[in-house]
């Protein structure tokens, strides 16, 4: 599921292409382990940026601990799914730099992923603290 995409217009940047998926490393209530995708591309005259989201079911399912997060990232890495994730983000990106009119070089072929568990987060707003 895509869950956030935006463009803009950038001059004197330096093109580049940067894939990252985070992880949750437990599962939720209904067995699931939550991915999180984020495809980063910036050319000469624009950034997208797209996020996209999805579910890993089935198996054997179960929070990570030390020893297994090297094999399940490295199982990630190399993945049909993560193949899957990166065509979606980069044919969803190649259609927002088309609305900014920017050129924006996006690999066919995904990059090397920057895996790595995701953090819930512990922050409290001043209204929420005791």
């Amino acid at each position: 599921m895509i869950m956030e995409v935006s463009a803009s217009i950038a001059s004197d940047v330096e093109p580049h292409v940067r894939w990252s998926v985070g992880y949750a490393p437990e599962v939720d209530v209904d067995g699931e382990r939550f991915i999180l995708a984020h495809l980063h591309a910036v050319g000469e005259d624009g950034v997208v940026e797209v996020e996209i989201g999805a579910s890993q079911i089935g198996g054997d399912l179960g929070e990570l601990d030390d020893p297994e997060i090297q094999r399940f990232e490295s199982s990630l890495a190399n993945s049909d799914a993560l193949d899957v994730l990166y065509g979606l983000a980069r044919i969803t990106a190649a259609g927002l730099a088309g609305t900014i009119e920017s050129d924006i070089p996006l690999p066919l072929n995904q990059p090397v992923a920057e895996i790595t568990p995701l953090v819930r987060s512990t922050e409290t707003t001043e209204s929420e603290a005791p």
